[in-house]
């Protein structure tokens, strides 16, 4: 680490109130002000090189799994990924989002050993929690789920790859997520999902150009599996390189960390419900080649989310952050300002999935999944509500205020529900695609209001003054000048 030549002065400034920093000069010296801008440019260079890179393999994973599967099995696998989900959030027990709250928390205050104590109880409580859920997926619950609730009985035969999926799949964005926490730009950005995407690209492409016919589901289930427990491992390590997590931690650790996850826990399920439910219901209505085909459009239109998810790969502690020392005003300027530049982009790529989805999902998945083109574009439309509001559901999650999160998931999810279980017989998988577009804007706008009552700030686009996109800049500046 540089050697900060003032140290007197700046531990001055660290004792100086929130509100009086913007008055204070920082005296560092030149040295210190390059290694910042180097840590700048690297935090931000990983931050975007490492989204587009989960989204370009997740792009090829998924064109390589429509060219060798069929379209019942895709459909099958995209059951599978959708429990998979499912079970990973029950098995993080809210933890993943409590975990960069309480950390970065602790890290805004200077208390190193508290921070530590709390990624320990985290990954601790996250352990054992996937490791039972796994259990219960493989023991009978997994085939209750698809016989019962997914009306898809053919999948119970892979339900020993899903429970190991889904419990390395949690425990891997746990870390991911303590990286977060403590400002780890490029090992969070590795690890959720960077790693395993490229890795079961990687290894896709090489058996499908060893092969000349389709490949069993069983074989790609496998290279999945393979893909994340290998990830596991590397972010483990690098975890150890971090802070030692395996510690003694005090009970009082682990009942403050149960007592912030378990509404945030709550909050996450109701937001699978908004979000898995679609093609659970589409499943039970529908044979899988439908699904497959919807399950393509719903894939592809979440690369729309990726400008947001790029700036709150690094804006979740900041958040945070600013929020504890209230500084409510530049949390508002910072959170305008994000979601007017991320979305840019977001219109770029509506405008693309409506006019020319039909191409653009036979170019990534085959001529077969062209049919997909309305569902693409009903789908694309929710996301015109995310565009407007930002990181409204986010900024709620940290700031407290999980139970409301909640209440706005649930009552999207219901709406959604309600409307996909009453047009999947008439309409089918457009149908299903329009509730489920009603259910996430009504989320989205929904959580806009709710975190203007609750937490006092806008998160919409658009900057209320012109100087605003140098204020962020500010606010970032300094925190790297104080992190590193």
């Amino acid at each position: 680490m540089t050697k900060i030549p003032n140290q007197k002065y700046q531990a001055e400034i660290s004792q100086k109130p929130t509100e009086q920093l913007e008055a204070i000069p920082i005296a560092l010296g030149d040295d210190y002000h390059h290694s910042v801008k180097r840590r700048l440019f690297s935090g931000t260079v990983w931050a975007l090189g490492g989204r587009l890179t989960t989204v370009v393999s997740m792009l090829a994973v998924n064109a390589l799994l429509a060219r060798m599967l069929s379209p019942t099995d895709l459909g099958q696998y995209f059951l599978l990924f959708s429990l998979v989900v499912v079970t990973a959030l029950v098995a993080q027990l809210g933890l993943n989002r409590a975990g960069v709250r309480l950390i970065a928390e602790a890290l805004a205050r200077s208390e190193t050993e508290q921070a530590t104590d709390r990624a320990a109880a985290v990954l601790q409580i996250g352990l054992a929690s996937a490791v039972l859920v796994g259990l219960l997926l493989f023991a009978g619950v997994g085939r209750w789920v698809v016989e019962t609730i997914m009306g898809s009985p053919t999948i119970t035969d892979y339900l020993g790859y899903a429970a190991t999926w889904a419990a390395s799949t949690a425990i891997v964005l746990l870390m991911a997520e303590i990286f977060r926490g403590y400002h780890e730009v490029r090992n969070a950005t590795l690890f959720n999902g960077m790693v395993t995407n490229v890795l079961m690209a990687v290894l896709l492409g090489g058996l499908w150009m060893t092969k000349t016919s389709g490949m069993s589901l069983n074989a790609v289930l496998f290279v999945t599996v393979l893909a994340t427990v290998v990830s596991v491992l590397a972010a483990a390590w690098f975890l150890k390189q971090l802070v030692r997590v395996i510690r003694k931690v005090s009970r009082d650790v682990y009942v403050e960390v149960i007592r912030e996850a378990w509404p945030l826990f709550l909050a996450s399920m109701a937001m699978v419900v908004l979000t898995q439910a679609d093609l659970w219901i589409l499943a039970r209505y529908r044979p899988h080649t439908e699904v497959a085909i919807y399950g393509a459009a719903a894939r592809l239109v979440l690369i729309m989310f990726m400008p947001l998810l790029i700036v709150s790969a690094a804006l979740s502690p900041l958040i945070t952050e600013m929020h504890t020392q209230k500084r409510i005003v530049h949390l508002e300027r910072v959170l305008r300002a994000v979601s007017t530049m991320t979305s840019i982009p977001m219109i770029l790529m509506l405008a693309m999935f409506i006019f020319f989805g039909g191409p653009i999902l036979a170019l990534v998945y085959g001529e077969y999944y062209r049919s997909g083109e309305t569902i693409l574009a009903v789908l694309s439309l929710s996301y015109l509500f995310l565009m407007w509001v930002g990181t409204a559901d986010t900024t709620l999650m940290l700031t407290g205020h999980r139970l409301s999160i909640m209440v706005c998931a649930l009552v999207g999810g219901t709406i959604s529900i309600a409307l996909a279980l009453l047009l999947v017989g008439p309409y089918g998988s457009i149908g299903v695609a329009a509730a489920t577009a009603t259910g996430l804007g009504t989320f989205y706008v929904a959580a806009w209001l709710v975190v203007r009552e609750k937490v006092g700030v806008w998160t919409h686009v658009g900057f209320p003054n012109a100087s605003h996109l140098h204020d962020v800049w500010k606010l970032v500046r300094r925190r790297a000048l104080r992190d590193y």
